[in-house]
């Protein structure tokens, strides 16, 4: 069941937003652990885990934001207050919003650097002419750096979100997104 219906989420979108969160503790363990890491693979383990999985993260966003509308949207049984569905859904925006600026914020302050991102070992090139005082004008990397901080707060609320509606509430919202076991259709 590759799309939606509207009892869960279909194989793609449980598959993209599981892949997601891997990448997303990636990105965090080569920032967090970097100076835990031998000095010698360093360097590469933070292009790896931090650059590549950041774009890796930012490319499947585009993949999932288009699969989202591949099919309804499964219902959350039993029905939740509207005021619990609009920060839902206010949550999963800023969610989206955070997986798409922080690696462009990254990309396009390297980019005005006229420095590469590593990409499993290739290079991204700069798309925009050098400009270092722009660069240091807009801090970019300050603005992703702190950003980054958030993404604790977001993704800890999301997980504790999830935790209370399927243990405390009781209802379907978790089990929308875990992928099937031993059910066919």
């Amino acid at each position: 069941m590759l799309k939606n219906s509207s009892d869960r989420y279909g194989t793609l979108q449980i598959f993209l937003h599981w892949m997601v969160v891997v990448l997303m503790i990636g990105v965090y363990v080569g920032m967090e652990f970097r100076g835990d890491f031998p000095k010698d693979i360093r360097p590469l383990l933070v292009r790896i885990l931090h650059y590549s999985f950041g774009v890796t993260i930012l490319l499947l966003v585009f993949v999932r934001i288009a699969a989202r509308f591949t099919g309804p949207t499964p219902l959350i049984k039993p029905e939740p207050p509207r005021v619990q569905e609009l920060f839902g859904k206010a949550m999963h925006l800023a969610l989206y919003a955070f997986m798409i600026a922080m690696p462009v914020l990254a990309l396009l302050s390297y980019s005005l650097k006229g420095k590469p991102v590593w990409f499993y070992g290739f290079e991204i090139l700069p798309f925009t002419a050098t400009d270092v005082a722009l660069a240091k004008q807009l801090r970019l990397m300050h603005w992703h750096e702190e950003i980054a901080e958030l993404g604790y707060w977001l993704f800890g609320l999301h997980a504790v979100a999830a935790l209370y509606h399927h243990y405390v509430v009781r209802d379907n919202t978790l089990v929308r997104m875990l992928p099937a076991r031993g059910q066919s259709k």
